[in-house]
């Protein structure tokens, strides 16, 4: 599981206006955290696993009594003797916005240090016999004979921004990565399990893998910095499975390093508990750790909730926009680089440039507004190509953007609007594809499709067929689709070649 994301209750003093507007553009149940992880507790109870492993994020920011809150919540589980090894996440350690609610105020919680977090949970991978890298909260553990599970740490919370630091906000860093020396100790450890015939899998909170085209750049923060980089050494040094969480989407992906497609890197990618569609994951292994059956499982009720993925739906459909203000203002800076990079483009031809994050959140919301709610939930359920919406959503996305184009850029020359098409071609219509045909490397010699919930092969998607390879163009070189059914009659070229669709 991943991603629980625990409120402390006595962290709500007063509800009222403080806490309702930060809720308005975060979709998690924090003030049933704390009973979705004992419904939790109860389901591992009733499956007995032989170890539960959780991927960061523990709390909803790091506040000390949260953890504490947390800690001893799975010492229940501990002390049935089944055991967890936990790593944080971006969320826990030294986090300046955890506060305490109270009607209209807040004030700071305290915060949880790396050695508090080490110290609280010492029975979960952080002991005083646990082997540690002494640069991160990474740890190294052999829970079963043959098996070497590595948990590392990639979160930047020494970047953090704090206000009484003289800083101008407080702010929790998203992003993350892998530190050099961290990097060489896990390979180092990974080295010595394989080269002792045990089976090597790792841990973190942020995705090794792209889990969608582009993800590193529309969605950095929740890819380790360098990702393929990283991926390449964890394949070569023997590390074939990663878990992982953060984005709160159900996901599984597969980094093929070669074209010829022989060794690969799978992340297995859980969503938030407290966020839709509120999963956990149950796998069985055999007695090598050659072979792994992976189940999807759901946290369906709870006592003051008798339908909790139909609750969290609702939410995030209502807070899309507060969520999506969110992202804006986080990729601002980036934002405002593009748009200074192209100013005189953009004086030239007098493009309508919104000038601040609640403008460009106001334009989307007006143009993408549904089909953006849609898109969120079928890609945080997983397994898109399942949904009927979701062959559907492309074209209508497709439609709306040239409408947009249109609209800010209408009386600029054909070539301005046929570049700015051209570039919605090759970066936009890419990540969208690969979305909605859960195909990771779209239109590659190593495209592939993982089921999300099961962890097993899906093929090669809807890019590597015998007619194409998914992208189609018509014969002025225009992209006009990605499945050929649903294309009129006449010539198009996909794959460098013509092809001619008849009666």
């Amino acid at each position: 599981m991943s991603d629980i994301h625990v409120m402390a209750p006595e962290l709500l003093v007063n509800d009222g206006e403080a806490f309702q507007k930060y809720i308005a553009s975060d979709p998690k149940l924090l003030r049933e955290s704390s009973e979705v992880l004992n419904a939790l507790v109860d389901t591992i109870r009733k499956y007995q696993p032989d170890l539960v492993l959780i991927p960061g994020d523990l709390t909803k920011d790091g506040e000390l009594v949260s953890h504490r809150l947390v800690a001893e919540t799975l010492g229940t589980i501990r002390d049935d003797g089944i055991p967890v090894l936990l790593v944080p996440g971006n969320h826990d350690i030294d986090n300046p916005e955890g506060v305490y609610y109270d009607g209209s105020t807040t004030r700071y919680a305290e915060r949880t240090s790396p050695a508090a977090f080490a110290e609280l949970f010492k029975d979960f991978g952080y002991g005083d016999d646990a082997v540690r890298d002494e640069n991160s909260l990474s740890w190294v553990a052999e829970p079963f004979d043959g098996l070497v599970i590595i948990g590392i740490d990639t979160n930047w919370y020494e970047k953090n921004k704090y206000k009484e630091k003289g800083d101008p906000v407080d702010d929790n860093t998203t992003s993350g990565g892998i530190k050099d020396s961290t990097l060489e100790w896990v390979l180092d450890y990974a080295d010595r399990a394989v080269a002792e015939g045990k089976q090597v899998i790792a841990m973190c909170h942020h995705n090794v893998v792209e889990h969608f085209d582009g993800q590193s750049v529309l969605a950095a923060p929740y890819v380790v910095e360098n990702w393929e980089t990283v991926s390449q050494k964890f394949i070569k040094h023997g590390i074939s499975i990663v878990f992982t969480g953060h984005q709160h989407m159900q996901d599984v992906a597969k980094y093929y390093s070669t074209d010829a497609m022989t060794d690969s890197l799978i992340d297995v990618t859980t969503g938030a508990s407290v966020s839709y569609p509120n999963p956990w994951r149950l796998i069985k292994v055999n007695e090598d750790f050659s072979k792994w059956d992976m189940t999807t499982g759901y946290v369906k009720s709870i006592g003051s909730l008798p339908d909790v993925q139909a609750t969290c739906r609702q939410t995030l459909s209502e807070n899309i926009t507060g969520g999506l203000k969110w992202h804006i203002r986080a990729y601002w800076p980036t934002i405002q680089e593009k748009i200074e990079e192209n100013s005189d483009l953009i004086e030239k031809w007098k493009v309508d440039v919104p000038k601040t994050p609640e403008e460009l959140t106001d334009l989307a919301m007006t143009y993408f507004g549904d089909l953006l709610t849609e898109l969120v939930i079928i890609n945080d359920a997983g397994n898109e190509p399942d949904d009927p919406r979701s062959e559907k959503i492309f074209p209508e996305i497709k439609e709306r953007l040239l409408k947009l184009v249109k609209d800010k850029v209408g009386t600029a020359p054909t070539v301005v609007y046929n570049t700015l098409c051209g570039y919605l071609d090759d970066n936009v219509f890419v990540w969208l594809n690969s979305v909605l045909t859960d195909t990771n490397a779209w239109g590659t010699p190593r495209a592939s499709v993982t089921d999300d919930l099961t962890g097993r092969s899906r093929g090669r998607g809807g890019n590597s067929g015998g007619d194409g390879d998914g992208r189609y163009y018509d014969l002025n070189g225009r992209f006009v689709g990605t499945s050929l059914r649903d294309l009129g009659y006449g010539i198009y070229v996909t794959k460098g070649k013509k092809l001619l669709k008849v009666k």
